[in-house]
């Protein structure tokens, strides 16, 4: 049997404020998996380095969300006035 992997898009951003935002993706399709893992990766570039678990195993398609805070105070990432959190939604075949 062939193997499909999950689809996941990764949505704009809502709730934007000074140091807060809420991250959103779209599990499109979980391909052959029985589940698929939601997460997302940010940082201040497309290298990421942080990682959100959204605490969801996901068996159908559907959307998803994280909060993410603390970004002026440095309890994630320090961002500064005018600077970009770039970030990412990957979907994971659980082993």
């Amino acid at each position: 049997m062939a193997v499909t992997p999950p689809g996941v898009n990764t949505d704009a951003a809502t709730d934007i404020t000074f140091d807060s935002a809420t991250l959103n993706g779209n599990l499109t399709s979980p391909g052959t998996a029985a589940a698929v893992n939601v997460s997302f990766e940010y940082g201040l570039t497309d290298s990421y380095g942080s990682i959100i678990a959204v605490d969801q195993a996901m068996t159908a398609s559907g959307t998803f969300n994280a909060g993410l805070s603390g970004l002026i105070s440095g309890a994630t990432i320090t961002s500064g006035p005018g600077r970009t959190v770039e970030y990412m939604a990957p979907a994971q075949v659980p082993t």
